[in-house]
């Protein structure tokens, strides 16, 4: 089961030009996701090498998504 925490909005400075852009409130996981947490076998090490499309399926069937440029930044 993963563990959602609370992360405030606010304004980001995107990009090489540092561009205010404004930033909604959001969740995002307590701790990285593991092969163990998807049923992958017994690895309770961060999941790494995934692809893009193959990381946005497991977002959503987990019910989130990955997060936007501005709200990595």
């Amino acid at each position: 089961m993963l563990a959602w925490v609370p992360v405030a909005g606010g304004t980001c400075l995107f990009g090489d030009r540092r561009k205010p852009v404004k930033v909604a409130d959001l969740e995002w996981t307590a701790a990285p996701l593991t092969p163990f947490q998807l049923g992958l076998g017994p690895d309770h090490r961060p999941l790494v090498a995934v692809a893009h499309a193959q990381a946005a399926r497991i977002a959503a069937d987990l019910g989130g998504r990955l997060p936007l440029s501005k709200e990595w930044e």
